[in-house]
């Protein structure tokens, strides 16, 4: 099949790809929240040829420290097997798309398929990806605390900018003159960011526009804020 246009999607790294046919099967996308560690996978290297793995962690799998975007899909898992390390559709015993992986030194990056589905949905609906945007960078605190092989005793994201990079704060943005730097953000609405969930993925749950309430601690004391999503065009057509 020859793809009739082709789309990235800039808060995924996602490439979605059309082609002329009509009445294809279509996967179910599986839930990062219904995936384990251990869960046995099958890694797609080609088409109709799978190579058995399984996943390995859940989580970031980048151990840097960087500050993370609010605005991009942040959350990756693993896989470990010789086999796995390709680029391709990871699968599971009942047929249903896991994510995307792409190769590592020590087995494979998974993009769940969480990530995928809303881009898809907007695409088939209006032809382009249009995501909310919070408009700042952070450190996901009990992802930092999981990492250093400690019980994450501390929730929430941590609003920081990088040293000779992108400000806590983007200037102009949603979140200026409402959120600050070193701000911990502990909940938006009633979402707690225990780790169960990153900031990112819980602001790319929501509608462009809509407003929400985020709680957390400034300077040691408690504060809530309420904070209007941005509006952004995250697709761009390839050639």
């Amino acid at each position: 099949l020859t793809p009739t246009k082709g789309y990235r999607d800039h808060a995924t790294g996602l490439v979605y790809l059309k082609v002329a046919a009509q009445d294809l099967p279509a996967a179910a996308l599986l839930s990062r929240l219904d995936t384990t560690i251990g869960e046995a996978v099958w890694m797609e290297r080609a088409p109709n040829v799978y190579h058995p793995t399984q996943v390995t962690r859940l989580g970031y799998v980048n151990t840097s420290t960087a500050a993370l975007s609010s605005d991009q899909w942040n959350r990756v898992f693993a896989i470990d097997d010789v086999n796995a390390r390709a680029s391709g559709a990871v699968w599971d015993a009942r047929g249903q798309l896991v994510g995307m992986a792409q190769p590592t030194s020590n087995g494979a990056m998974v993009m769940p398929a969480d990530a995928i589905r809303a881009g898809l949905a907007g695409l088939l609906a209006g032809g382009e990806i249009r995501r909310p945007s919070l408009g700042v960078h952070y450190l996901d605190l009990s992802d930092v605390f999981s990492r250093q092989g400690n019980a994450a005793p501390l929730i929430g994201a941590r609003v920081q900018g990088e040293k000779h990079g992108a400000p806590a704060v983007t200037p102009n943005g949603p979140s200026a003159g409402v959120l600050r730097e070193g701000d911990v953000i502990e909940r938006m609405d009633q979402d707690v960011l225990d780790g169960s969930w990153t900031l990112a993925e819980r602001v790319l749950e929501y509608r462009p526009g809509t407003t929400v309430t985020v709680a957390g601690l400034r300077q040691g004391r408690a504060f809530t804020a309420q904070v209007t999503f941005g509006s952004v065009v995250t697709s761009e057509g390839l050639k």
